[in-house]
């Protein structure tokens, strides 16, 4: 939700915390923020675009939970192949260290990259090419990589839209601001006055 304050009016009934953080912004000129709960609330000044002065603020509370909930997701799969990762290795130390050594490591590898978001697709291809157990955990595993990635990236671009949309909201209210002033208005009247003078002029 977005609401905006100015002049110690309030146009959405504000919690203390986010009324103080609205007066704080407007006062300093310094964007605020807190994290209440699963609630991350901004709080950012509006200045006029030619005085610079603050004329009001805008605060926006976001959910955090979409986040919180990707990241128990990433870690349950980073969980998950680090378990099957040291349950391959266990069985390729019976079937035999040397035949297996080199996937594993190659797995285990993957697991590190997946977990520092570095993982590139594709790069476990020799390993998904054997017909054994190893091929096919390496398949599964890349496979599963590639939906996190797809899904980061999908939230990155959530993330960027909503900045966007955030960026024109505010816009919007500056030029509101602006063109509501009666200096504005009068401004306007002047130059219909003159266009109109001009007019009976050239006529």
């Amino acid at each position: 939700r977005v609401v905006r304050i100015s002049g110690g009016r309030e146009d959405a009934p504000l919690d203390e915390r986010e009324a103080e953080a609205l007066r704080r912004a407007e006062q300093d000129g310094e964007p605020q923020n807190f994290e209440q709960g699963d609630v991350l609330t901004v709080a950012a000044p509006i200045s006029a675009e030619r005085t610079g002065d603050v004329i009001g603020g805008v605060l926006v509370a976001l959910s955090t939970a979409h986040v919180e909930e990707q990241q128990r997701d990433d870690l349950l799969l980073a969980i998950a192949v680090a378990v099957a990762v040291l349950a391959i290795g266990l069985i390729a130390a019976l079937i035999g260290a040397r035949r297996v050594a080199g996937p594993v490591e190659e797995l285990t590898a993957a697991a590190t990259a997946v977990e520092n978001a570095s993982y590139a697709p594709g790069s476990l291809d020799p390993v998904a090419t054997r017909r054994d157990e190893l091929g096919h955990l390496a398949q599964v595993f890349d496979r599963m990589a590639r939906e996190v990635r797809a899904r980061e990236q999908r939230l990155q671009r959530e993330i960027k839209q909503l900045s966007v949309q955030i960026d024109e909201t505010k816009r919007r209210r500056q030029v509101a601001e602006v063109t509501e002033t009666d200096y504005f208005r009068d401004l306007q009247r002047r130059a219909k006055d003159l266009r109109g003078g001009g007019d009976g002029e050239g006529s």
